[in-house]
């Protein structure tokens, strides 16, 4: 004889009948709070003693609770809507004494998983969509009439934006990220590839001590040697002499002493949800160096107004959606000039670089780059 027994999201119970049906029942009741389930069917042999019986038993309950526990962690995400404000500041007076600060409020929904993640705003006159899908970002610039899918290779999953972006992302998804050996933290507030600052900066940061391991706090602070690799590196899109940022003859100057606190982040209230803890309430702050003096000012604060189960963060392409079009930054070529590769959705996943079809827009790209030149 031989016996069937099936881990449901209740406890292992079986589907037999006769004595040995009673015996399952009564140890399915001993599991009841341990496995927290997948379908899945254990079979064994029906051995003629009982310690063999129930050894074979056991072995079946760790199976089942081991698959459902991986099961459970592998596929777990979590939504978070949250309200933003950010503080700016006129250059000048403003800035030097903290007053009038220029308010900016919006909306934000976060899907936060450990390799993947999706983030929406909403503002009064503009929406933004940004996804990771574990190898690249996407970024949706949507008008009335109009969309463009920007999609970027990354390894990280910084989605490189702007501080709308930055910010939900630092306090909500960056968790892997920072958990990546010899990582820098980017300065939130800017854009990186039109900070020559953008990677100039030493951390210190305390983490959630969960498998999401979201920030509790980040201070960044201002690094000589490190600003001269943020302008040579190849993410600036700017002049790659750190000579001129620090005369400040383009509007930029670097001039904040070494290891000034140019930048702090703190989670002032939190709650542990699905076993993460998530922020509810945060606040940062930022530095200027103007006149010789180091100025810091409230840069903003996020509110989380709802927290729920989510499933995969969606693709951030539509198919089907009216003029709707992927600008792909993969591609690039130093010798001709040739940046990205334009065209028409046909996945809600960009496809490989070596992927044919692909470059043959890139070599078609080239070409018009290098007639271009003559």
């Amino acid at each position: 004889m031989a016996a069937w027994e099936r881990c449901q999201h209740k406890p292992c119970s079986p589907n037999h009948s006769s004595a040995s049906s009673r015996e399952s029942r009564s140890y399915s009741k001993g599991v009841e709070s341990l496995s927290p389930g997948i379908n899945i069917w254990l079979y064994w042999p029906r051995f003629p003693g009982s310690a063999e019986r129930m050894t074979a038993r056991i072995f079946a309950a760790i199976a089942c609770v081991t698959i459902s526990i991986h099961w459970v962690q592998a596929q777990q995400y979590v939504e978070v809507t949250a309200e933003m404000e950010t503080l700016s500041y006129k250059l000048g007076e403003d800035l030097r004494q903290g007053t009038n600060p220029i308010r900016s409020r919006y909306s934000l929904v976060c899907t936060i998983g450990t390799n993947d993640w999706r983030i929406d705003t909403s503002r009064a006159n503009h929406n933004g969509q940004w996804w990771f899908d574990g190898t690249n970002s996407y970024e949706n610039l949507a008008t009335t009439s109009h969309s463009s899918v920007h999609v970027r290779s990354s390894n990280d999953g910084h989605p490189c934006g702007d501080l709308n972006v930055n910010l939900p992302w630092l306090a909500f998804c960056s968790g892997t990220y920072l958990k990546r050996p010899n990582r820098l933290i980017p300065f939130p507030l800017t854009n990186c590839r039109h900070a020559p600052d953008w990677f100039a900066y030493t951390d210190k940061t305390v983490t959630f001590g969960d498998t999401l391991g979201l920030p509790r706090s980040v201070d960044l602070y201002a690094s000589d040697k490190l600003f001269d690799a943020s302008v040579t590196n190849g993410v600036f899109r700017g002049k790659r002499d750190p000579s001129i940022w620090r005369r400040g003859s383009t509007g930029f100057k670097w001039d904040l002493p070494d290891g000034a606190l140019r930048f702090h982040y703190a989670v002032t209230e939190s709650t542990n949800f699905q076993g993460w803890n998530i922020p509810l309430k945060s606040e940062w702050t930022f530095s200027v160096h103007e006149d010789g003096q180091l100025f810091t000012r409230d840069g903003g604060s996020a509110k989380v107004t709802a927290i729920r189960v989510s499933g995969k963060p969606k693709s951030v392409i539509v198919l089907g959606a009216p003029n709707q079009n992927i600008v792909d930054w993969r591609f690039r070529d130093p010798v001709s000039g040739a940046e990205a590769i334009i065209y028409d959705a046909t996945s809600t996943h960009v496809a490989p670089t070596n992927d044919p079809a692909l470059q043959k827009l890139f070599s078609e790209q080239i070409a018009r780059a290098l007639r271009n030149r003559k």
